[in-house]
């Protein structure tokens, strides 16, 4: 138990302090690149951490599963899906539970693009939109804010049958989604959460709240006594689900994504899509190979590796397609769904922290709590060299599923997608979902020549995946532009870059954007994909930017759907 205890009030100290100010902020490839050539002091390092993980699991096979089916069954109690099993699912099918919600939403979506876009669709007739979030921190965060809210204003956003969302992006979606609360109520939420000084720049929001803190190590310690993988990475997802979350008050760190499925009943909101992507080939930085992964309320999975779960049984140990029980008190049961904050750190784990210098900076801030600076001063003396936090690892759903290229895996590495190319389109083109149309918003840090926009139509070339053909002359100097596919199976792509256009007379007009150069603020300010504050000005100025370019365009989104829906159902 002493084991137990120390790993306890190390994470309670981990989560309870701040992170420090210097942390450096490369992208993980390039941390990539270092990790072979260090990979002695990073295993040094990371087995230590899973040799503590080993002996608290480990419990089981020293003294029987039944000697710790008490503690599973009291860190499982509110579990609703304890005793029931699942299996994965095989295929690139839609699930039944996202069929039955676009039939839902269809109903929804023809009343709605009759009133606002003067189109009629009859009851067989479908035109699906989508809206396409990019990554890029709080700036994804904020400015895909704005977008949404300007595609609300224009009924736009009733329109649309899919959201998603990828890095920065998923955060507002996620929070959007967890209750379903109005924008403009989430825009006021989220203002408050990243607040800083005039001057903006700041860490993320800190922890101190202790029953906050309280679940956190709950969470951690349900990892091990159901022999999870137990990722660093999860710091930063509690850290993020504080801050966007803040609605859910007490439920931060143990909401869960299949919740969500709540605020979808009878199709009243768009489906959101989440992304992740596994580095396949991650130690080999000439030849990146990346396998996407999409989380929905409703499913996770991949339809490239061609498996999914529920939601609900996402993170539990796969066995040839059946999921592995544990015993507990009143018989055979199954670990607890993921908690949520454990996704939206994933989703956005582009980042990378020097691990000794934190272990320096926390031991620092505890002189006056000698026993647990001791534990830190002991964990440092195991860390030795240049060591980062590393992307989150989850069960591989597809380990011993007979034929299986992926069958020996036992564990799946998943990352930023933005490692891979920074806007979520793989999980909107598959031909399943049929998706007519598809707003990209772009607020990356680069927007010039639409270069994420571009890996991402080669990522379509090489995948076999209908994707119109995109001119890049002048691209990243229009607010909008417009690409239609070679046929009515092509979707057509609506490119909405984060530019502020200062000859436009409505920008010239508004008092909040004029003057404002997302270039300059990304280089030079707080729009940098690393900062985590924002004062009340720059938030509304940045969102404002976003909700401004969908509106200042309604014309032509009306024409380009008109002409959708003419091409799809009146050519003939």
């Amino acid at each position: 138990m002493k084991i137990l205890l120390s790993s306890l009030l190390l994470t309670l100290t981990i989560f309870s302090n701040q992170l420090h100010d210097n942390y450096h902020a490369r992208a993980l490839q390039v941390e990539m690149r270092r990790l072979e050539q260090q990979r002695y002091s990073w295993s040094l390092f990371w087995q230590d951490i899973q040799n503590t993980c080993n002996q608290i699991g480990g419990y089981c096979e020293d003294l029987s599963d039944l000697a710790i089916a008490p503690l599973r069954s009291l860190y499982n109690d509110c579990n609703p899906y304890k005793n029931t099993t699942s299996k994965v699912r095989l295929g690139s099918d839609l699930c039944s539970s996202e069929n039955f919600f676009l039939a839902q939403r269809r109903a929804k979506v023809r009343s709605n693009l009759l009133k606002n876009f003067d189109i009629q669709l009859s009851d067989h007739q479908n035109l699906r939109i989508a809206i396409c979030g990019s990554g890029g921190g709080y700036r994804a965060m904020i400015y895909t804010l704005g977008t949404l809210i300007g595609a609300k204003s224009i009924g736009l956003l009733d329109c649309s049958t899919y959201v998603a969302g990828l890095s920065g992006s998923t955060w507002t979606i996620g929070a959007w989604l967890a209750e379903g609360m109005s924008l403009g109520k989430l825009k006021q939420q989220l203002s408050k959460e990243v607040a800083s000084d005039e001057e903006g720049q700041g860490s993320i929001k800190l922890i101190t709240n202790h029953k906050e803190i309280e679940k956190i190590a709950n969470n951690a310690l349900t990892r091990l006594i159901f022999k999870q993988p137990l990722s660093i990475v999860a710091i930063w997802g509690a850290l993020v689900a504080n801050s966007v979350l803040a609605d859910l008050a007490g439920q931060r760190q143990s909401y869960n994504l299949s919740m969500q499925k709540q605020t979808l009943t009878y199709g009243l909101y768009p489906l959101p899509i989440y992304t992740a992507v596994e580095p396949l080939d991650h130690l080999d930085p000439d030849k990146p190979e990346y396998r996407w992964f999409e989380f929905s309320p409703y499913e996770i999975g991949s339809a490239a590796q061609g498996a999914f779960v529920p939601t609900w049984a996402f993170g539990r140990k796969y066995i040839n397609g059946k999921a592995k029980g544990y015993a507990g008190v009143d018989g055979v049961q199954f670990e607890p769904e993921m908690p949520c904050s454990d996704q939206l750190g994933i989703f956005g784990s582009a980042f990378e922290v020097d691990f000794c210098e934190f272990l320096s900076n926390m031991q620092e801030k505890l002189d006056d709590k000698p026993f647990l600076k001791k534990i830190l001063e002991n964990l440092s003396a195991v860390v030795q060299g240049d060591v980062r936090l590393m992307p989150g690892e989850v069960r591989n759903l597809t380990y011993k599923i007979d034929g299986h290229p992926q069958a020996d895996q036992k564990l799946t590495t998943l990352i930023d997608a933005g490692l891979c190319f920074n806007l979520p389109l793989p999980p909107l083109l598959r031909p399943e979902r049929a998706i007519d149309v598809i707003f990209v918003v772009d607020s990356s840090a680069s927007v010039k020549g639409a270069c994420e926009l571009a890996k991402a139509e080669e990522f379509a070339r090489e995948n076999g995946l209908k994707f119109p053909k995109i001119d890049y002359h002048e691209i990243d100097n229009q607010t909008m532009s417009v690409f239609v596919g070679e046929d009515q199976n092509t979707p057509t792509v609506v490119y909405l870059p984060r530019i502020n256009n200062l000859q436009d007379p409505a920008i010239k007009s508004d008092e909040i954007l004029q003057g404002f150069d997302p270039e300059k603020c990304i280089a030079h300010s707080v729009c940098n994909t690393f900062n985590f504050g924002y004062s009340a000005g720059q938030f509304e100025q940045l969102c404002r930017l976003g909700q401004r370019n969908i509106e200042l365009n309604l014309l032509k989104i009306k024409q380009v759907l008109q002409a959708v829906w003419q091409r799809k159902y009146q050519s003939s």
